[in-house]
This record gives C-alpha cells, structure tokens and sequence, in this order.
C-alpha cells in the first residue's frame, strides 16, 4: 500500500478530486499523527490544531518527491513541524 501511495501523489496533485479523496481516505492519520503529538498536554487545542494538521496534510502534498522517500513519514513531519509552529 505504502509505494503505491508514493507512486499516486502525482497524480493527486493534478487533481483535486483525487486529492480531496485522498485526504478524506487518510483523515484517521491525520488525525491520529495530531493526537499523537499533542498528548494530554495540548489537548485544549485540538480542533486549531486539527485545522493545521489538514493543511500541512496537504502542503506535503504539494511537495512529496518520490525520490525522497515514503510519503507518510514526510507528512507527518510536515505536520508535527506546523503544529510545532502553531503552539
């Protein structure tokens, strides 16, 4: 599943159907990596958090190269970095 994820961000890219799709086919990530990095500490700003967790979801899409490795690890740390910077 992971390479074929990495080998269809092109795609998604140019296509904004499939990138909502793939956005709303990964909100449990997204979700998940948030939650995993605020903890019980940050709790009281899930839902802004939620709404840079979307956003940066996105960002790395935009810019994912596949030769740089696995997608899901670059998103997650697009997300935890703009969550970093939001707190």
């Amino acid at each position: 599943m992971e390479k074929r994820l990495n080998e269809i961000i092109e795609d998604v890219k140019k296509d904004p159907v499939l990138r909502e799709q793939l956005i709303k086919d990964y909100t449990p990530f997204i979700k998940k990596t948030t939650n995993d990095f605020l903890a019980k500490k940050f709790n009281f700003l899930y839902e802004d958090a939620m709404s840079i967790a979307y956003l940066a979801f996105n960002e790395a899409i935009e810019k994912y190269d596949i030769t740089k490795g696995n997608f899901l690890v670059f998103s997650r740390y697009i997300i935890r970095n703009r969550i970093i910077d939001f707190i």
